[in-house]
């Protein structure tokens, strides 16, 4: 489980359970981590961390489902792992 995707599909569930200094944490990290791996998974997960500064919730998703598509893993997980 990507927790970087984790945290940002917290933050579209529910923009106020997210602070915009954890938001940005999670994009610096997302982009020292994925600058290291090169690949369409890791470009996905980065480029969804740091697409909040858009302010743009369908934009995000747009990213989020971008990662899901290119990761084969299952939304669902993150979503029940969010729930909990």
């Amino acid at each position: 489980m990507n927790k970087h995707i984790l945290l940002i599909m917290k933050w579209l569930q529910n923009p106020e359970s997210v602070s915009l200094d954890l938001l940005k944490s999670n994009s610096n990290e997302a982009d020292v981590v994925y600058s290291r791996v090169y690949g369409e998974v890791f470009y996905a997960a980065a480029h969804a961390a740091a697409s909040y500064v858009y302010d743009d919730e369908l934009y995000t998703s747009r990213c989020v489902d971008a990662f899901f598509k290119v990761s084969g893993e299952g939304k669902q997980s993150y979503i029940d792992a969010i729930s909990k």
